[in-house]
This record gives structure tokens, C-alpha cells and sequence, in this order.
């Protein structure tokens, strides 16, 4: 069931809370073996660690199936893909001192689907307090500025992942976990990995009691067929969500402002089927 990890995995799009790459050898330990796998679904992408990881370890024949709810995550994947050399320069143009104008312009654009705006997204994530994502009720980002950073280092890592999104074998899309589920027929050959916002913690607006639970079915649905699938949560509730299937505790050292905080242990849990 698990694998050893021997490889080097490519720096995800950008820090994300919740990202799992600090936690990547212990996805690695539960994943299945992938020889037999043929559609990936990760249906809450985030910054992409563990898609870079599934990817390094799938046939040559897998199919990847990326979505998320945050539309200005996807266009960064998408623009990362079509036009990065685009973003890069947008990248290196934008000034530190033009901090809190930038980022009104990018909550101005939200829904805008361009270059510029991926470029300003991953920009303002790795030049902000702490580095990372967080929207107020309206959906604004709304983080503080931070330090200067080595514009390079990003673009190399954008030019690493591009390199790998154009891989036609990549399907990347703005969707909802439950309406990309309802668009998928799935068999034993597809597994998924769910990273959902967590049941207990401040950074899942949008996200209720309600979604969990109609996370919790279509995970039951998919054991039906026969379709392996691992989830990472947290909060004393998922037990009872999952208690027909196996259950793992953890605990992590979260982090705050970059930093991680020795003494701030959070409990969370890995749920599979198989």
C-alpha cells in the first residue's frame, strides 16, 4: 500500500494554509500502489504538493483530473499552463513599495481570467505577512504586507510547473467538489485524494457542517464501487463521518507567519478505504 519515497518533488504553485507539503512523506506512506491507477481526481487542488507527488509516482498512461472552488487559484494553474512566461514578467514588475495598491487591484478583478491577474495572485501570497492565502467575508484577500522576496526562486518554480501542466494528460477546471464528483464515472482504477477545509479550523468559510457531510457520501458512494480514495481532516466530528473506514491520528506543528510555533500541536486525522 505505501511507497518510499526516493523522489524530489517539484515546489507547488504557492503557499497555501492547509498545504501538504510538509507532510508529504506521510502521503506517501498511504498511498496506494499506483502501477494500477488510471484517473487521479483531487478535487481540492490547493497549492498542488500532493498532485506533484501522485504525478511523479502514476504510469504514463494516468489521466489528472485538478479542480478547486477558488477561481483565482485555477486561473494561476490555468495561466501557469497556457501563457508563463506572461506571468513571470508580471512577477518581476511588480514593485514591494506598491503592496497595498496591487492588492486592491487584484480584489477589484477577481473574476478576472488573465496573466496579470495570476501574476498579482501569486505575487501578493508570496510577498504578504507569513506568505499565504486569506479572504474576508467578501472574498477579498486580505493579508498584510510583508518582506521583499526572491522574485527568481519564484519564477524557476513557475517555469518547473509549467513544464509539467502542459501535459495533456492535466484537466484543470473551476469547479465545486460535488459537481466535478457528479461529472466523473469512476471505476478501481481511479483513486482520490480529498483535501477539504477542515472541520474544525478559522480558514473554511463557504465550507459547513453540511458539505462534510455531503463529502462523507459521496466517500461511502465510492467505496460501493470499489474506488479507493485517502482524505486528510480534522475535528472530533469527522470520526463519527468515517467510522466505517480506517482511521489515523496525526499531529503537526502549525505554523504562524512562516514560522513554526514548537509548542502549537494540532490533532488531525487520515481517512482511506482500503
Amino acid at each position: 500500500m505505501s511507497v518510499t519515497l526516493n523522489l524530489e518533488i517539484p515546489s507547488s504553485l504557492v503557499k497555501w494554509h492547509g498545504g501538504k507539503i510538509r507532510q508529504i512523506k506521510k502521503i506517501g506512506e498511504r498511498f496506494p500502489d499506483f502501477k494500477n491507477v488510471e484517473t487521479y481526481i483531487e478535487p481540492f487542488v490547493g497549492a498542488g504538493s500532493v498532485f506533484l507527488l501522485a504525478y511523479q509516482l502514476a504510469p504514463s498512461n494516468t489521466h489528472f483530473i485538478l479542480s478547486d472552488n477558488n477561481a483565482s487559484l485555477i486561473n494561476c494553474y490555468k495561466q501557469a499552463r497556457d501563457n508563463c512566461s506572461q506571468v513571470c514578467e508580471v512577477i518581476q514588475e511588480l514593485q514591494h513599495d506598491d503592496y497595498y495598491q496591487i492588492r486592491s487591484q487584484f480584489n477589484e478583478n477577481l473574476n478576472e481570467e488573465s496573466p496579470l491577474q495570476a501574476g498579482r495572485m501569486i505575487w501578493l501570497i508570496t510577498s504578504c505577512f507569513g506568505g499565504g492565502w486569506r479572504c474576508n467575508k467578501k472574498g477579498h484577500f486580505n493579508f498584510s504586507q510583508g518582506w521583499s522576496f526572491n522574485k527568481e526562486s519564484t519564477i524557476q518554480r513557475l517555469q518547473r510547473l509549467h513544464e509539467i501542466l502542459v501535459d495533456d494528460r492535466i484537466e484543470i477546471t473551476h469547479s465545486c467538489f460535488h459537481k466535478q464528483l457528479l461529472e466523473q464515472s469512476f471505476d478501481e482504477r481511479t483513486f482520490l485524494f480529498f483535501d477539504p477545509p477542515y472541520m474544525q479550523g478559522a480558514y473554511s468559510p463557504g465550507f459547513s457542517k453540511d458539505h462534510h457531510r455531503c463529502l462523507a457520501d459521496w466517500c461511502d458512494h465510492l467505496h460501493t464501487l470499489g474506488v479507493q480514495w485517502l482524505q486528510s481532516n480534522a475535528g472530533d466530528e469527522v470520526k463519527d463521518l468515517y467510522k466505517n473506514f480506517i482511521i489515523e491520528e496525526d499531529y503537526i506543528q502549525r505554523t504562524c507567519g512562516g514560522t513554526v510555533e514548537r509548542n502549537n500541536i494540532a490533532k488531525e486525522y487520515w481517512i482511506r478505504n482500503y
